[in-house]
């Protein structure tokens, strides 16, 4: 659902920003998001070297003559290069970025002060349809230990009641996820 939301702003010329908390999707969206976009006939380009010459870059792709989309995981890294396209406003360039919740709310106000003009998308928490896939999921590989024998939408209501719904949390307090647990102590030391 989110990609052919994220499709639409694009196709409408409207920046996008992803944003959720530790370990609940973002930057796996943004991978998914790439051959699909693509499939859909836009050309990807990705920011994945900190010291390159971005904005130079930036502005070379700004001057083809093709819709284009630029992917920023963790923007508020690229700050610079937000303010350079909000003062350029390039007509074949599409931004599509992400940021944890915590830098995303205390960046908001910046990003309209120097007229970043964009669409949020906040991916935190488990839709309907993907809350019954996880149960499923859960189901299928028995992780569910003493709780097994419950009714599907008993066990949609316990991950809503007992993790929100963020996926994340649900990880850790059913998977006892290692992945999640090793990004917290590494963030934490």
């Amino acid at each position: 659902e989110e990609l052919e939301r994220i499709l639409e702003f694009t196709n409408k010329k409207i920046n996008t920003i992803i944003y959720c908390d530790l370990g609940n999707g973002k930057s796996i969206l943004l991978k998914e998001l790439k051959p699909y976009l693509t499939v859909n006939s836009l050309e990807i380009y990705e920011i994945v070297d900190w010291d390159g010459d971005y904005i130079g870059d930036f502005d070379h792709l700004s001057k083809l003559n093709k819709q284009i989309v630029i992917i920023i995981d963790g923007y508020e890294r690229y700050l610079d290069l937000l303010k350079h396209y909000s003062n350029t406003l390039p007509k074949n360039l599409n931004i599509i970025a992400s940021a944890r919740t915590a830098e995303h709310e205390r960046l908001r106000t910046e990003l309209k002060t120097m007229g970043f003009d964009f669409n949020e998308i906040n991916i935190d928490y488990l839709t309907e349809t993907e809350s019954s896939d996880f149960v499923n999921i859960l189901d299928n590989i028995g992780m569910w230990g003493k709780k097994a024998g419950l009714p599907h939408n008993r066990k949609i209501e316990l991950l809503k009641d007992s993790n929100n719904l963020q996926f994340s949390v649900s990880l850790l307090h059913l998977l006892d996820a290692p992945q999640i647990k090793s990004k917290i102590s590494t963030l934490l030391s």
